[in-house]
């Protein structure tokens, strides 16, 4: 990658292993990019990129890149001992972090149930509110014992029975606010009791429901990928050859394509190869490293590239990659020089085994992998997330109560309804059966001045 400043014109692993090398072997080195690693033209013989520039009138001396050794390459420069083994991976686009919540957030208090939930509550409480006012001002049990003389109470009474005062006394009660006076009549307080059940398990619910889905926002979110199904190979190789919703690619002339073109694994890598060799395979192959990286972050692309390599790439700004191993194609990387270099390539093979043998190799790849990769922070907190919502509910967001699973509650309330209503009028008919009238009773009073 590029220095920080001109005198550090590149930095990374390779730098690194380049000073090691060069404090081990006493020699000095200048730095020439190159961003294809090298290709054969059948047609020419000619190789190109890293290759061709070591056979070439660039006068290379050493091609320090993670370079594949084949039985290809092999022919045109001599390999250093190899200093990694690496596999063939996949390369997609990451999920982009969705911090906004849009309007589900905005109304995200309603969300412990549903909308059907939510109006069944609100014609639960109109409904029980309408059916008091009723017992209340036609059950002569309510006003047992009252007389208009007494005035205060009498008072009082009235105005808790009127219909506001009923549609008040139900939403307290509701909010585990008491109420001023209770109904007096056995029917009245059925009712009354089923409502302050139905509302006790209504906010114990609502409560446990926002605690849920407050702690489902504290974690981040992620906006749904097209390749959020793809997990291994295969997974990649139907969305790109059958459901035809999705694109896979692999540099031409890479060590990667021709392990794909040559491996004869059975009819999941058939179809790559006839994928690859299609029209729209080729439209989509990267010619790049830089090629590959543009046309992965479009979100539909599989990149399939060794897994060194990739590991690399994932762990760089703006860490909007990330990698699935294959498990399949192990192969060994080292450097190259030119054909025929014996002299060089002996000491740089015995300055590779020293740096293996030390642990300096290992410390270098832990140091730029892990420890200063530019995206090490954000994967480790990613892995810590995927561990904790596997635990809870894998990072989706939380259901919903809807009338199923809150029909118990309200089934309750509904009984209870039915039941206050029939003991309301036992009491009524009892009354007329008595002999009782509501001449001159406080009720009959206030149905008068209501009428």
């Amino acid at each position: 990658m590029p220095g920080e400043h001109p005198g550090q014109p590149f930095r990374g692993l390779l730098p690194d292993i380049l000073t090691q090398l060069s404090r081990r072997l006493h020699f000095d080195f200048n730095i020439t990019l190159q961003t294809k690693y090298g290709r054969l033209n059948k047609r020419t013989n000619i190789w190109n990129g890293m290759v061709g520039d070591l056979n070439g009138t660039e006068g290379a001396d050493l091609a320090a890149a993670h370079l594949s050794i084949t039985s290809k390459r092999q022919a045109a420069v001599d390999f250093v001992k190899p200093f990694r083994q690496s596999g063939l991976a996949i390369i997609l686009s990451k999920p982009l972090a969705d911090a906004q919540f849009g309007s589900w957030w905005t109304f995200g208090i309603f969300s412990p149930f549903s909308a059907v939930v939510w109006v069944a509550v609100i014609a639960s409480y109109v409904a029980v509110s309408f059916l008091l006012w009723i017992i209340c001002k036609w059950n002569p049990y309510e006003w047992r014992g009252m007389h208009a003389d007494n005035k205060t109470e009498y008072a009082v009474q009235a105005e808790a029975y009127t219909l506001p005062g009923c549609f008040w006394m139900i939403f307290t009660s509701g909010n585990k606010q008491g109420c001023e006076c209770g109904p007096h009549s056995i029917s009245g307080r059925i009712l009354v009791l089923s409502w302050f059940t139905f509302t006790t398990i209504l906010i114990a619910s609502f409560v446990a429901g926002i605690t849920v889905n407050l702690y489902w926002a504290s974690f981040p979110h992620f906006i749904p990928a097209p390749h959020t199904t793809i997990k291994t190979l295969g997974d990649l190789t139907i969305r790109a050859t059958v459901q035809k919703d999705f694109f896979l690619g692999v540099i031409p002339g890479s060590s990667d394509d021709r392990y794909l073109r040559s491996v004869p694994l059975g009819q999941e890598f058939d179809a790559i190869r006839d994928y690859l060799d299609s029209d729209l395979g080729q439209k989509y192959a990267p010619q790049s490293l830089d090629d590959g990286l543009k046309k992965t972050r479009t979100g539909n692309f599989g990149w399939l590239l060794n897994t060194m390599t990739g590991k690399y790439l994932v762990n760089q700004r703006p860490c909007d990659l990330t990698l699935i191993d294959t498990g399949y194609g192990m192969r060994s990387f080292g450097f190259a020089v030119p054909k025929n270099a014996y002299a060089l390539k002996r000491e740089l093979d015995i300055a590779i085994l020293q740096l293996i043998e030390e642990g300096v190799l290992e410390d270098l790849e832990e140091k730029w992998e892990v420890g200063h990769g530019e995206c090490w922070n954000q994967t480790s907190y990613e892995q810590q997330k995927d561990a904790v919502t596997s635990l809870t509910f894998r990072g989706e967001r939380p259901q919903a109560n809807t009338v199923l699973s809150f029909g118990g509650p309200l089934l309750a309330l509904l009984l209870g309804a039915i039941i206050s209503v029939c003991t309301s009028l036992a009491e009524y008919l009892s009354t007329k059966h008595s002999g009782l009238r509501d001449v001159g009773m406080p009720q009959q009073e206030l149905k008068n001045e209501e009428t």
